[in-house]
């Protein structure tokens, strides 16, 4: 999910909404990466979702079901002020991601 949110910031940072959203493929790009965000959100253990009930996480689950089998209603305009005003506090409110695994 933080890489997904760090892209979907890169992609809306110092843009203007409407050539944003009047350019072809970004407005694309951009729902591609809260499709990533939605998947990840979908493996996240019932633990962590309880320990962390301020994150919205079936609202994002939601959205990337919506992007993914239903995109005659994906509303751009939407993802767009998703990703500036809901995006930066997600990303605080996001847990740190666990250590990786110890192999040795």
């Amino acid at each position: 999910m933080i890489e997904a949110i760090a892209l979907i910031e890169k992609i809306v940072d110092g843009e203007v909404r409407e050539a944003f959203l009047g350019d072809k493929a970004k407005p694309h790009a951009l729902a591609m990466f809260f499709v990533m965000m939605g998947e990840a959100a979908n493996k996240v253990g019932a633990g962590v979702r309880m320990a962390h009930p301020d994150v919205p996480w079936q609202r994002i689950a939601k959205l990337r079901h919506i992007i993914a089998h239903e995109y005659r209603r994906i509303d751009h305009g939407e993802l767009w002020e998703i990703a500036i005003n809901d995006i930066p506090r997600l990303a605080i409110d996001l847990p740190a991601p666990p250590p990786p695994e110890d192999f040795d």
